[in-house]
């Protein structure tokens, strides 16, 4: 349902993202790599807010065609001060064929509906994520493109959120972006981004420890939970932090 070929984005006379294939269906897809790795420059490619050269797809439509069908939630929505997180939500249905009910069962889903009367900038961080990610669902898309989706939350919110996209994953592409490391078992793919380049993309169970060291540039600890793989920081987690 997502095709890339031979994809590239220049801005400011330089390359800050270059693909040769990249083929997504149904699934819960991470996409992780260091700051400026071109993680959102991927997310807005796919989304048409930025445009690029090669051959780009979503459910065989150029971007830009299939934005009705498509939801993109960034990871710092610029919003009016005096607009309400009911106001945000409902923002997110123009160009769909989604209803104001179609909203307010998002914000249900995402146990926010408590919240819609208040002034979305007086939302705590955590807050505001699921607003926007209510946002994104009101659209009711056949694709999510979701930049950094579980920033701020709390460990119940998180548990709820990653809940739901898998859910959701089973009939539609959910693209995540994440700093998170021990989030990565969990996807069904994991693309590494480095420098604007694709360094690994497949199921997480192949995914070299090596590869993730030389993207982030410090070495790492590889654990194991309940059979998931775990990567962190080697120095913050040595004897003598500890």
């Amino acid at each position: 349902m997502i095709e890339a070929e031979n994809a590239k984005v220049e801005a400011g006379g330089r390359t800050i993202l270059e693909i040769g294939r990249l083929n997504l269906g149904p699934g819960l897809h991470g996409i992780i790599g260091p700051n400026g790795s071109g993680k959102t420059t991927l997310l807005r490619l796919l989304s048409s807010i930025m445009k690029g050269s090669g051959r780009v797809r979503v459910c065989g439509l150029p971007p830009a065609a299939a934005r009705r069908i498509t939801s993109y939630m960034p990871s710092h929505p610029q919003v009016d001060l005096l607009a309400t997180a009911l106001d945000v939500i409902l923002a997110g249905l123009y160009g769909s064929t989604a209803s104001r009910s179609n909203a307010l069962q998002a914000a249900r889903l995402l146990g926010v509906d408590d919240l819609l009367d208040r002034r979305f900038h007086t939302l705590s961080g955590g807050e505001k994520r699921l607003v926007c990610l209510a946002r994104a669902l009101a659209r009711r898309p056949r694709m999510l493109l979701l930049d950094e989706p579980l920033s701020f939350l709390d460990l119940a919110n998180t548990a709820r959120v990653l809940g739901l996209l898998r859910g959701l994953s089973r009939s539609m592409p959910v693209l995540i972006t994440s700093h998170e490391l021990h989030y990565v078992s969990l996807m069904d793919t994991v693309t590494v981004l480095g420098e604007g380049r694709v360094l690994y993309h497949g199921p997480p169970s192949s995914l070299r420890r090596e590869v993730l060291e030389e993207v982030y540039g410090l070495p790492l600890l590889e654990a194991r939970v309940s059979g998931l793989r775990v990567f962190l920081p080697a120095d913050i987690f040595s004897p003598e932090h500890t």
